[in-house]
C-alpha cells in the first residue's frame, strides 16, 4: 500500500521516550483496525451530480476487502469501471448534506462479489467533498441470511408441489438464481444392481445430454462413494487443478466434466433407512471458490428432496390403477365424475380438467363450483339434493366455464349408486356439451326477432307517407276539394311529394340489409325547415280533431336552413306528433314550436319541441326510451297502437342528420317534451325539383313503344309520354310487340323485363338481331333496383334503364339522351 506506516516508536530504558504526532497516531489507528478504511474526494459535474470518486487515503485492510490495488491518488472508475452508480450517489449524498450514512450494500465487481457494511461520514470542510468511509465485508453473513431466505422458499415450494419434474425444477431454479450455478443433476442409486440413473438434470449450455442409466462403478469413483457412505459432500472448486493425473479413473472423470463444462461442482450423497438412495449436484461452468454458507444451502436443499420425491412417487405409484380406469373414461368427449351425497366430488375425468383448467386438486371436494356459472349455481346444488333425497336420475342444464373464460351449455345426468339400505352412496355423472344446440336456437329466435324487426320497420317506414296521402285524400273526399286551405293542385303536390318520398323509401327497402342495421343513405340538401315543420303539422291536424285532441304550432318569422333529408325529417317531425297523438287522452293539448338558437358554446341551431299534457314518462323509462321496442306505459283510449318503433328511428334518423335529441317528463302524469336539435346551414335552397306535370313541348318530339304486359301501368305510361309530345303506343306480350316494332319502326323502346313467356331480355335480344331494330334505343323499365340486376341490363345491351314507379324528369332527360338531343 502507498501509505505505509513506520513501525511504532516504544521508549525503553535506555532512551527517552520518543515524541508521537498526532498524524502519527492517526495512521497508527488506521493501519491496525479490522474495518476497512478510506478517504474519498467525490468529483461532481457542472449540474452538481456525481460522477467520480478519488482515494486519498485508504488503510492496510482495504486491498484485502476490495482487491483494489495501488488505489491512493486513483479514482474509482479508473480502478473500477463497472462499479454500481448507486455508490456515487451514496457518497455523494454524504458530501453535499454533510450528513453520515450506515447501509448495507452490494459490489458486484469488487473482490468477485461483496457484501459490505458501510459506515460514511463527512471529513473536513464540506466544500472539500471529503468523505471518510469505515467498512466490513459481510458477505457471508448476507448469504447465510439470503440461504436461510431461500430455505424457506424452497420448502414452501415442496409442501405445495406434488409432482416429481415440478419439484427438481422448482427447487433447481431457486438455486440456480440463488448460486448463479451453470447446471444440477438428481440421480437415483440401486447399489443392488450397480445402476446409476440421471432422472433430471438442467444445464445452461448447450452440452450433450446425459439422461439415462449407467453403470454405478464407472459413474462414481470409489474415494466419491466411501464419502458418500459417510455422509460426506463431494466438492470440487476446479476439477482440471484439483484431480491429479495420471490414473484411468481421473482421466474419465476429467473427460466427462469437459463434456458437461463443469469446472465446479457439489455433490450430495442422499440415504434413506441407511440406504443410499440417490444424489444431488450443482455445478459451475467456471471454476469458483464455494463458501461456507453455499455449501450449507446445498446440503440442506438436497436433504429435503429425497424425502419429497420418494413422497411424490409413492402417489404416483398409487394413481396407476385409477389412471387405468381414467385412460377409458378419458376416450370419451363427455365431462365425467363421481361424487358424495353432499356433493362433494372425488374424481373426474381429464376431459374435465382440461376443458375447465382446474388441476384435479382444485376440482376435487367443492372445487367443481368454480366452474359452474354463479347464476346457475344455487339451483344446480338445490336439483342435486333433490335427485339424491329420491334416489333418482338427476338431469338439469348448467352454464360450466371454459379455460379461457367463457362459459358453455352443458345437460348433466348423473345416476345414484345404492347400498343395500337404499341409500344413496355415490352418484356418477356425465355433463354433455350442447351450447352448439343453444346457440343454434338463439340464432333461430334472433332471426325470428330480427325478422319481426324488419317487417315492424317496412310497415312503420311506409305508413307515414300513406298515412299523409290518405289524410289529402279523405280531406278531398269531404270537401270536394272546397277547401280554401287544400284546393286541388296543392293537394295534387302534396300528394306527388309524399309518392316520391315512397318511391326512394323502395329504393332503401331494396336493400334489406342497411334497413336491418340502421344503414338508411340520405338524400340531403338545403331547405327551409319552418315549411316542412308546417305542411306536416297541418298533415296530421284532421287526425287530431278526430281524436278530439288539440293541436298548436307556433312557428319562427324567419326562415331557418338546415342541410338534410327531406323526406325523413318530415318522418321525424310526423312521428313526434304521432306520439303525442298516442300517449294524451281525449281533450289533450300537444304544442309544437320551432325556433332558432345560439350561444358562444354552440353553432346556430334549429330547435324543434314537441311538448303534450299526456301520460308522462317515468324517469327510469327515459333514457331507454329512444331504444326499438320501448313504450311508455299504453292509456286506453291511446288512438293509435304501434310496436315502439317511432321514436328509435326519431334518434336514428336525428343523429344522422348531426343532431341530438332528448326527452323531458316530470314523471307519470307529467306530460313529456322531446327537444330535436338540427345544426343550421349558411346554403341557399335548392332549386326545386322538377314538376310532375311538365309542359308539353311543340310538336311530336318520336315514336315510342310501351311494352309492358300490366295494361294499367303500359296505358298510363303512354298517356305520359303523349303529354310529353311523344307519339306512343303499347303492346303487352313480346311477340306482339315485336311485330310492332317492325311494323311501326319506333325510336324508343321503353321494355318491362319480367314479362312471362318472353321476357324483356330475350325480346331485346331479338329486336338487336334484326336488320331494322339494330338502330332502335331499347331502355329497361322494371322493378328490380338490386345492383346485380342494374350490371346485368348494362351487359345486354339496353340503351338506358329505368325504376318503377317512373320519375318524368328521368325519363324526360334519358329520352333525350338516347335520341341525340
Amino acid at each position: 500500500m502507498n501509505n505505509s506506516l513506520q513501525p511504532d516508536s516504544r521508549p525503553t530504558n535506555a532512551q527517552q521516550p520518543v515524541p508521537v504526532s498526532d498524524n502519527q497516531k492517526y495512521q497508527a489507528l488506521l493501519q491496525h483496525m479490522q474495518q476497512g478504511y478510506s478517504l474519498i474526494e467525490v468529483i461532481f459535474n457542472a449540474q452538481d451530480q456525481p460522477l467520480d470518486y478519488r482515494f486519498l487515503e485508504v488503510n492496510s485492510i482495504f486491498e484485502a476487502q476490495t482487491g483494489l490495488v495501488d488505489a491512493v491518488g486513483k479514482t474509482m472508475r479508473q480502478l473500477q469501471p463497472a462499479h454500481e452508480q448507486h455508490w456515487f450517489e451514496l457518497y455523494g449524498q454524504v458530501a453535499k448534506t454533510g450528513q453520515s450514512v450506515h447501509v448495507e450494500q452490494h459490489a458486484a465487481h469488487l473482490a468477485g462479489g461483496v457484501w459490505y457494511e458501510v459506515f460514511a461520514f463527512p471529513f473536513g470542510e464540506v466544500q472539500n467533498h471529503q468523505v471518510a468511509i469505515l467498512f466490513n465485508d459481510i458477505t457471508e453473513r448476507k448469504q447465510r441470511q439470503i440461504g436461510r431466505e431461500l430455505l424457506i422458499s424452497i420448502t414452501q415450494d415442496l409442501g405445495q408441489l406434488t409432482d416429481e419434474t415440478q419439484i427438481i425444477r422448482s427447487v433447481g431454479a431457486r438455486l440456480a438464481a440463488h448460486l448463479g450455478i451453470t447446471g444440477y443433476h438428481y440421480v437415483d442409486i440401486d447399489e443392488d444392481r450397480d445402476q446409476a440413473t440421471v432422472r433430471h438434470c438442467w444445464h445452461a449450455l448447450d452440452v450433450p445430454p446425459i439422461l439415462g442409466t449407467y453403470p454405478l462403478h464407472a459413474f462414481v469413483s470409489p474415494a466419491a462413494l466411501a464419502n458418500w457412505r459417510a455422509g460426506k459432500p463431494i466438492i470440487f472448486r476446479d476439477i482440471e487443478r484439483e484431480v491429479p493425473d495420471g490414473t484411468a479413473e481421473a482421466a474419465v472423470l476429467k473427460a466427462g466434466a469437459a463434456a458437461q463444462q463443469i469446472s465446479a461442482c457439489i455433490t450430495i450423497g442422499l440415504s434413506q433407512e441407511g440406504k443410499w438412495k440417490a444424489c444431488f449436484a450443482v455445478a459451475d461452468s467456471r471454476p469458483r471458490q464455494w463458501t461456507a454458507g453455499e455449501i450449507e444451502v446445498v446440503e440442506e436443499v438436497a436433504g429435503q428432496l429425497l424425502p419429497r420425491i420418494e413422497r411424490a412417487r409413492a402417489e404416483a405409484a398409487l394413481l396407476t390403477s385409477q389412471k387405468r380406469f381414467e385412460s377409458i373414461a378419458n376416450l370419451v368427449p363427455d365431462l365425467l365424475w363421481d361424487s358424495n351425497p353432499d356433493g362433494s366430488t372425488n374424481w373426474y375425468n381429464q376431459r374435465w380438467l382440461e376443458y375447465t383448467g382446474q388441476r384435479f386438486e382444485e376440482a376435487i371436494g367443492w372445487g367443481w363450483t368454480d366452474a359452474i356459472h354463479p347464476d346457475d349455481q344455487a339451483a344446480s346444488a338445490r336439483r342435486y339434493s333433490q335427485a339424491v333425497e329420491a334416489g333418482t336420475l338427476l338431469r338439469q342444464e348448467h352454464r360450466i366455464r371454459h379455460h379461457d373464460g367463457t362459459y358453455r351449455w352443458f345437460v348433466v345426468k348423473a345416476a345414484p349408486l345404492k347400498d343395500e339400505t337404499g341409500q344413496v352412496v355415490k352418484m356418477y355423472g356425465a355433463a354433455i356439451d350442447i351450447h352448439g344446440l343453444k346457440r343454434l336456437e338463439a340464432t333461430l329466435r334472433e332471426a325470428d326477432r330480427r325478422k319481426d324487426e324488419f317487417i315492424a320497420m317496412l310497415g312503420h317506414e311506409l305508413r307515414n307517407p300513406l298515412a299523409s296521402i290518405s289524410n289529402m285524400l279523405l280531406l278531398l273526399q269531404l270537401t270536394q276539394g272546397a277547401d280554401s286551405s287544400l284546393p286541388y293542385p296543392k293537394a295534387v303536390d302534396q300528394m306527388s311529394r309524399e309518392v316520391g318520398h315512397l318511391n326512394r323509401m323502395v329504393d332503401d327497402l331494396l336493400e334489406v340489409g342497411r334497413i336491418r342495421y340502421g344503414l338508411i343513405q340520405l338524400h340531403k340538401k338545403p331547405f327551409d325547415l319552418v315549411p316542412l315543420v308546417r305542411q306536416t303539422v297541418e298533415l296530421t291536424r284532421y287526425a287530431y280533431a278526430e281524436q278530439q285532441r288539440h293541436l298548436f304550432f307556433a312557428s319562427p318569422v324567419t326562415s331557418l336552413m338546415v342541410l338534410g333529408d327531406e323526406t325523413r325529417l318530415v318522418q321525424v317531425v310526423m312521428n313526434l306528433l304521432t306520439n303525442g297523438l298516442k300517449y294524451t287522452h281525449k281533450g289533450g293539448r300537444v304544442w309544437v314550436s320551432l325556433q332558432g338558437v345560439s350561444d358562444s358554446s354552440l353553432a346556430p341551431q334549429a330547435l324543434l319541441s314537441v311538448k303534450d299534457d299526456g301520460i308522462g314518462i317515468a324517469p327510469e323509462q327515459q333514457q331507454a326510451i329512444f331504444d326499438i321496442f320501448v313504450q311508455g306505459e299504453t292509456p286506453l283510449d291511446r288512438p293509435q297502437g304501434g310496436l315502439g318503433l317511432g321514436l328509435a328511428v326519431v334518434k336514428q334518423l336525428v343523429n344522422l342528420h348531426e343532431g341530438q335529441v332528448a326527452v323531458q317528463s316530470g314523471g307519470e302524469g307529467q306530460g313529456s317534451e322531446f327537444l330535436i336539435h338540427l345544426p343550421l346551414t349558411a346554403q341557399a335552397a335548392a332549386e326545386p325539383e322538377v314538376d310532375l306535370f311538365m309542359v308539353p313541348a311543340a310538336g311530336l318530339q318520336g315514336r315510342v313503344l310501351v311494352v309492358d304486359d300490366n295494361v294499367t301501368i303500359a296505358h298510363s305510361t303512354v298517356r305520359l309520354l303523349e303529354l310529353m309530345g311523344y307519339e306512343a303506343r303499347a303492346r303487352y306480350s313480346g311477340s306482339s310487340a315485336l311485330e310492332e316494332a317492325q311494323q311501326w319502326a319506333p325510336d324508343v323502346v321503353l321494355l318491362d323485363l319480367g314479362m312471362p313467356q318472353m321476357d324483356g331480355f330475350e325480346l331485346n335480344r331479338l329486336l338487336k338481331e334484326q336488320s331494322w331494330g339494330q338502330t332502335m334505343a331499347v331502355i329497361a323499365l322494371t322493378g328490380y333496383g338490386q345492383q346485380a340486376h342494374q350490371l346485368q341490363v348494362k351487359q345486354a345491351g339496353f340503351s338506358g334503364y329505368l325504376l318503377k314507379p317512373l320519375q318524368l324528369a328521368q325519363l324526360s332527360e334519358l329520352l333525350n339522351e338516347v335520341m341525340g338531343r
